[in-house]
């Protein structure tokens, strides 16, 4: 009806409209401002609303959602409106009119003037006239309109059904869902038993947020592992960006904290993670005199809750000593350590066996003699970072001119040294034994080319392949080696006595020259 004010009283004092109608009202509201649309009525006063004579006056008008270059299409909540009028008014079988509303919807002023009122009028009038739809449909039977609502849910109470769509529609939830559409594909195609849950669910220690850290971290989200926690003392300075590839200048012009801008970096990656950073110093031999004992008891106490509290530790420190106590630790814990150390021009990848099951019984004779050969050494364990020392750690740092305060190395080994580790630790933890699993025979190690189909069938392979000891590459030649070091029951780190003493509750982290009475 193009006069958008029906009105569906009988008026005593119609005035006529000046327009001509080609749907003429009988009743014509001589009030513009009046309202267009009863908005509500009973079933007595539809009795006479919806009379036979009056039946083309009347208009019923609902907000469509549907896009309005669609002409002869309504949306859903045309359906629940014929159904109501079926059901409520007894129009089942008759025609009746629709105004589909579409477009935007006049808003009312929250302090009602004439001058409002009249304004939202003409904005209805503009909202009829540019979007209205006037559509006769003929109303069906209650039974047959399929109208939308409550449902009996399955305790039998009435109730809207629900639909979560956040898989779909969370940009979060999203970005998580393709970031592990590469490990789907993987185990899919190439490597059917590939355990990608347990990625995800292993909690991850990196000990060091500085080049090694940052590469390690980035790789670690591209294999799935979602529980992550840097630890480190440092800030970010202006020399660490070009290498350190989770900072940019803004960190270090705030002098952000590396762990602490490491995994907000890795967060705003990949939202979502379980990714935390603390600043934290490690306590290392030789670098704590009588005044600091205090704290480095408390810090090494915290390392070793952080260390009990993970699945996997990164070692990624720069000099021997910060490296001393968390092998200790590990050791005791029995804890899977990737260790990565980097050199001028090569570097080395390694990952620490398990504790020693016991402490040698003739260890501290042989070894106080200088007769390791005869020592009860375990046949099976692999070696760690301090295996192949005859010293022990001590401070390495004091002393030193400018040029050797920091680590120098070739740009292109961090990334290198990185990528390695990560595939050793993923292929490590497919491996039912994980850091005890044996290295591969030697034979193995210097095949070059994938292995062949009858070698994952040995004890020592895994669904991605080999899993080493040792990884050494010297970039001045670009060549990898593989060794296997066994264990040295007189390691100053992770042999029997020095792990049985430490769980004994001797503080062996604080010993300014680690000159300890023990049998070592």
């Amino acid at each position: 009806n193009p006069n958008p004010n029906p009105n569906p009283n009988p008026n005593p004092n119609p005035n006529p409209n000046p327009n001509p109608n080609p749907n003429p009202n009988p009743n014509p509201n001589p009030n513009p401002n009046a309202p267009f649309c009863a908005l509500t009525f009973g079933a007595a006063e539809a009795q006479g609303l919806f009379s036979a004579t009056r039946q083309k006056s009347v208009i019923f008008a609902f907000r469509d959602p549907i896009d309005a270059s669609l002409e002869e299409a309504v949306g859903w909540p045309a359906r629940n409106l014929l159904a109501f009028i079926a059901k409520r008014y007894g129009m089942e079988g008759k025609t009746i009119q629709l105004l589909s509303l579409r477009g935007r919807v006049p808003q009312a002023s929250p302090n009602p003037s004439p001058t409002s009122a009249a304004r939202i009028v003409e904005d209805w009038k503009e909202v009829v006239q540019r979007w209205g739809r006037l559509l006769e449909v003929k109303v069906a039977e209650f039974g047959e309109v399929q109208y939308t609502g409550w449902e009996a849910n399955q305790k039998g109470r009435m109730g809207p059904r629900m639909a979560n769509l956040s898989n779909l529609m969370d940009p979060a939830r999203l970005a998580n869902s393709s970031a592990d559409l590469n490990l789907r594909l993987m185990r899919w195609r190439q490597y059917p038993d590939l355990d990608v849950d347990a990625l995800r669910q292993t909690k991850v220690l990196l000990l060091g947020a500085g080049t090694l850290g940052c590469s390690i971290g980035r790789l670690l989200v591209g294999w799935g592992f979602r529980n992550i926690k840097l630890l480190d003392s440092g800030k970010v300075s202006y020399s660490n960006p070009t290498r350190q590839s989770l900072y940019v200048s803004a960190d270090a012009e705030r002098g952000d904290y590396k762990s602490v801008a490491a995994a907000a970096a890795l967060n705003k990656i990949l939202p979502g993670m379980n990714v935390t950073g603390e600043v934290f110093k490690i306590p290392m031999p030789g670098h704590v005199n009588a005044a600091d004992a205090p704290a480095a008891r408390a810090e090494a106490a915290a390392l070793d809750a952080h260390i009990q509290a993970s699945d996997v530790v990164f070692l990624l420190t720069d000099s021997r000593e910060s490296r001393w106590l968390p092998t200790v630790i590990a050791a005791r814990e029995d804890k899977p350590l990737i260790n990565v150390a980097l050199g001028m021009d090569g570097f080395l990848v390694m990952r620490h066996g398990g504790r020693p099951a016991a402490p040698p019984a003739a260890g501290g004779e042989a070894c106080a003699a200088g007769d390791a050969d005869d020592a009860a050494a375990e046949p099976q364990r692999l070696g760690c970072y301090f295996c192949t020392d005859v010293v022990a750690a001590t401070n390495s740092l004091s002393n030193r001119t400018l040029d050797q305060m920091c680590t120098v190395t070739r740009p292109g080994l961090a990334p290198l040294a990185s990528a390695l580790a990560v595939e050793l630790c993923v292929s490590m933890l497919q491996h039912p034994q994980r850091h005890r699993a044996p290295p591969p025979p030697t034979p193995i190690l210097d095949r070059v080319g994938p292995l062949p189909m009858a070698a994952s069938t040995q004890p020592w392979a895994t669904p991605l392949g080999a899993l080493p000891h040792q990884i050494r590459m010297f970039i001045s030649s670009f060549g990898i080696v593989t060794p296997t070091i066994q264990s040295f029951d007189c390691c100053t780190a992770c042999s029997g006595g020095v792990v049985n003493a430490f769980a004994a509750g001797i503080n062996l982290s604080i010993s300014p020259s680690l000159s300890l009475s023990l049998s070592l």
